[in-house]
C-alpha cells in the first residue's frame, strides 16, 4: 500500500466549519448515487468494477485504444487484476481485445457491439440519475462567490445533508 501523505494545500487559514460541513455533504451526495449506481448495475447483472472498465474502455482518448495497463492505472487496481477484469469481460462478450498496430505483442481494448449497446443504455441511466439531482450536488456550495478551484472556502446553505432522492435536505 502507498504512503499517503497529507498537505495542507497551501491553506492559509484552518477550515471552517461550513468548510467541513460541505465535506460531509459532498461525501454523503457521493455515497447516494454510488448505492444508486450499485443497485442499478446489479439489476442488469453487471457489477460496479465492470461498468467502470466499460466507461474507461469507451472514454479513452488516445490515438489507439486502451491497453490492460492503462486500464489498470485508471481503476486504481493492479495490473494482474485488470487482465482478470479484462479476461470476464472479453468472456461475456463486451470486450475485445485487439492488436496494436504500433506493437503486435501489445493487446488493446475495444468494447464490441453489445458492449457499447449495454454501456449506451447503463450510462445513460447514470448521466439522466446526476442531471435529476444535479442540483442536490451543486447546492453543496450554494452561495459561492468564487471558485472552490480559486481557494475560496464553502460558504454554508443551512440544509444539513442534502438527498439525491429529492434535492431536499435530509
Amino acid at each position: 500500500m502507498s504512503e499517503v501523505v497529507i498537505d495542507d494545500g497551501g491553506l492559509e487559514q484552518p477550515l471552517t466549519q461550513a468548510d467541513y460541513e460541505a465535506l460531509a455533504q459532498f461525501r454523503y451526495a457521493l455515497r447516494q448515487f454510488t448505492a444508486f449506481s450499485d443497485d442499478m448495475l446489479a439489476s442488469v447483472n453487471l457489477g460496479p468494477r465492470r461498468y467502470q472498465a466499460m466507461l474507461a474502455i469507451k472514454a479513452h482518448k488516445g490515438a489507439t485504444a486502451i491497453s490492460v495497463g492503462e486500464l489498470a492505472r485508471i481503476l486504481l487496481i493492479r495490473p494482474n487484476t485488470a487482465a482478470e477484469l479484462v479476461n470476464r469481460l472479453e468472456l461475456a462478450g463486451l470486450i475485445e481485445r485487439v492488436k496494436d498496430p504500433h506493437d503486435r505483442r501489445r493487446a488493446l481494448l475495444a468494447l464490441t457491439p453489445e458492449g457499447s449497446r449495454r454501456l449506451a443504455e447503463i450510462a445513460e441511466i447514470h448521466f439522466n440519475k446526476l442531471r435529476e439531482h444535479r442540483a442536490a450536488f451543486l447546492s453543496l456550495f450554494a452561495g459561492q462567490s468564487e471558485s472552490l478551484a480559486d481557494g475560496a472556502s464553502p460558504k454554508p446553505n443551512g440544509s444539513g445533508y442534502i438527498s439525491m432522492a429529492t434535492g431536499q435536505a435530509a
